[in-house]
């Protein structure tokens, strides 16, 4: 069973207390210019991606996103500030 399976096993469970897991998510985000007119060619510098990091409470996953808490009320199973991020724009995901 690879890494990514054994993650999405241990996500199962009745409740927010059972899976929450606390993670640090560097994603690589997609962004534009906005700047209204941009001079052609953009530069090597203008076309760099942007590595951004999420920290928060891993309590979601399938086979395309993995969705991040930054709070959980584990005694009444509610969450807040949730993110979607899509699996391909993931670069590491690391459990604390």
């Amino acid at each position: 069973m690879d890494e990514y399976s054994q993650l999405l096993d241990s996500l199962k469970g009745e409740s927010l207390r059972d899976v929450a897991k606390a993670v640090i998510v560097v994603w690589e985000d997609i962004w534009d210019h906005s700047d209204t007119w941009v001079d052609y060619p953009l530069t090597d510098e203008d076309m760099a991606p942007l590595f951004m990091r999420t920290m928060g409470y891993l309590v979601q996953a399938n086979d395309k996103v993995i969705v991040v808490a930054s709070t959980v009320d584990v005694d009444h199973d509610i969450m807040s500030q949730v993110t979607v991020l899509p699996r391909g724009c993931i670069k590491s995901l690391t459990v604390l």
